[in-house]
């Protein structure tokens, strides 16, 4: 058995779960092996269920065994997420630009720093800072940060009543609070779009 994390995410941890959020991703695994010893295998499975008690309530906790049929039983327990792919690469149209990323990083405003730390450590495309909706020439709504390739914005907390603009114009809408704790849903959806 043996789990990944970073120094910077064990840190994290120690200052409380709610804060460590987003930011950190662990990895567990189990390894199997049909020729082990029964008691050795029971030794290393109790061990890993331990761990993953401790560790559950991390919202990036992925459990894995190399062997399906180690799991039997325990799917409500451990639940059925998977692990975002690191890197993944963007949609067509869509690129890492360094000089765009620092205008983004000048402009944003302080609550949504820890979501463009996240999404720049990911190469994902630098957002518009603010991003204004617009409507017949004129603006409807504005989001602190939007991608319009992709459709997806990032209300600040004084902007939640723009969520229905974006969303009927088939937006994905996120406040900032939301992805502060939690940014991957933000990953992902730039990735789909």
């Amino acid at each position: 058995m043996w789990g990944v994390t970073t120094p910077e995410a064990v840190q994290s941890l120690q200052n409380g779960i709610n804060q460590a959020g987003g930011s950190t991703i662990v990895g567990l695994h189990l390894a199997t092996d049909n020729g082990q010893q029964a008691d050795r295998f029971e030794a290393s499975w109790n061990g890993f269920l331990r761990l993953y008690n401790l560790l559950q309530f991390v919202p990036e906790c992925y459990p894995v065994s190399s062997e399906a049929e180690a799991f039997k039983g325990y799917d409500e327990l451990l639940g059925t997420r998977t692990a975002p792919a690191p890197n993944e690469p963007l949609p067509a149209g869509k690129s890492f630009d360094e000089e765009e990323w620092e205008e983004a990083r000048e402009f944003a405003i302080e609550e949504v720093g820890p979501l463009l730390d996240y999404l720049y450590e990911e190469t994902a495309p630098a957002p518009s800072v603010p991003y204004e909706l617009m409507r017949d020439g004129e603006i409807v709504a504005t989001a602190e940060l939007g991608w319009e390739e992709s459709q997806v914005a990032v209300l600040a907390s004084n902007q939640k009543s723009n969520r229905e603009a974006f969303e009927d114009k088939g937006w994905t809408v996120f406040s900032s609070d939301e992805v502060t704790q939690e940014p991957g849903p933000v990953l992902r959806a730039l990735r789909d779009g």
